[in-house]
């Protein structure tokens, strides 16, 4: 339960992007994809160093974006971005403001349920309050993972790959709806 919750607030996605191309006409290419001025679309800093992008979407409050940070790097001759998919610093510290001041009322409560034992409806009201909260910031997360597929397909596109490359370690991806 506990990794879970951490991996909810602050867990990212590692990814690989393989490119047929030299890393300075790799970064162009993806660079030629990015918008420079905010608005609909990725956004951010491409630079055969480090790329830094972001989904924006017009008329929708963006402090809660998907975020890609990575480098280019070669690898047995071939030019490969290897990076994460993230929440930005925004949305990651503000979940974990709400989520830790409801865990500590529920603790809270919990102590007042052991000492007064009549005092069991806040107990149940802070439990469902930190479940709802969960599951706003589980639907939050949702919204991010659509938004890191959308990312990748953008940068894959711009890239010539094949198809981004999770670790073992992330999550199978989820199946498009029927």
């Amino acid at each position: 339960m506990i990794r879970w919750l951490y991996n909810l607030l602050y867990g990212t996605t590692p990814a690989q992007f393989h490119s047929p191309y030299s890393i300075d006409e790799a970064a162009a290419l993806l660079s030629n994809k990015v918008n420079r001025t905010p608005g609909h679309g990725a956004v951010g800093t491409v630079t055969a160093q480090q790329v830094e992008l972001t989904r924006e979407r017009v008329f929708s409050r963006n402090s809660g974006r998907a975020i890609f940070t990575g480098t280019f790097e070669t690898e047995h001759g071939q030019t490969v971005l290897k990076g994460q998919f993230g929440m930005t610093v925004t949305a990651t510290l503000s979940m974990s403001f709400v989520m830790g001041l409801i865990l500590l009322f529920t603790v809270v409560a919990t102590i007042k349920v052991v000492e007064q034992p009549a005092n069991y409806a806040f107990l149940l009201g802070c439990i469902g309050l930190f479940l709802v909260a969960t599951l706003v910031c589980h639907s939050a997360k949702l919204d991010i993972e659509f938004a890191h597929a959308w990312l990748a397909k953008i940068m894959g596109a711009a890239l010539h790959s094949d198809s981004a490359t999770p670790s073992p370690a992330s999550p199978a991806p989820i199946p498009p709806a029927a």
